[in-house]
């Protein structure tokens, strides 16, 4: 049987080997952050009338999880990340709503963030939810060492419609996207 991921793998490379924190060429895994509540940009998501009123959702980059405990509980959350939750076999099916929230901004490599977008899009059937920073700040290492990519609003909208062209986009906040399919 072929997976997703074996699907995504003949694409451009033969292993997991972006997703594995040893390749990459920053600490991405030190953005994630604790916080006390649901973060804005599922706030946002939840509210938008977008999304299907309940479904399964895989958060990818979840970090510390605590968006997953925190949605609705309509909304069967679960959630991966390389570096705090490398539960890869959530990655070898599909999810009616996927998100990945504060993480393309992250990702140093041009590649990687664009593989991370079409991968997350090729999990969902429904909806893609999507948030990056727009703080408008210069791009580059942070004092600790991590990537920050900043995008303008309208950049980020295209960038995500030339990388999810069957997708439609809707702006649900600054920075803040569903991709409907």
């Amino acid at each position: 049987m072929t997976t997703l991921w074996d699907s995504l793998l003949t694409q451009e490379s033969d292993s997991r080997d972006w997703l594995n924190p040893k390749n990459w060429g920053t600490p991405r895994w030190k953005t994630a952050i604790k916080r006390p509540t649901l973060s804005l940009p599922m706030r946002n998501a939840v509210a938008s009338g977008h999304l299907p009123k309940q479904a399964n959702w895989l958060d990818i980059g979840c970090g510390h999880a605590q968006d997953i405990e925190r949605l609705p509980p309509e909304y069967n959350a679960v959630g991966f990340d390389p570096y705090y939750r490398p539960k890869f076999e959530l990655l070898d099916t599909t999810y009616p709503v996927t998100s990945l929230i504060y993480v393309l901004n992250v990702i140093e490599s041009d590649v990687d963030r664009d593989r991370t977008l079409q991968f997350a899009f090729s999990l969902c059937t429904k909806a893609l939810v999507l948030a990056v920073r727009t703080d408008a700040k210069e791009s580059g290492i942070t004092s600790i060492g991590t990537y920050q990519k900043y995008y303008k609003r309208k950049e980020f909208v295209a960038y995500v419609q030339s990388q999810c062209p069957i997708g439609r986009v809707i702006d649900v906040g600054s920075g803040h996207v569903i991709v409907i399919k």
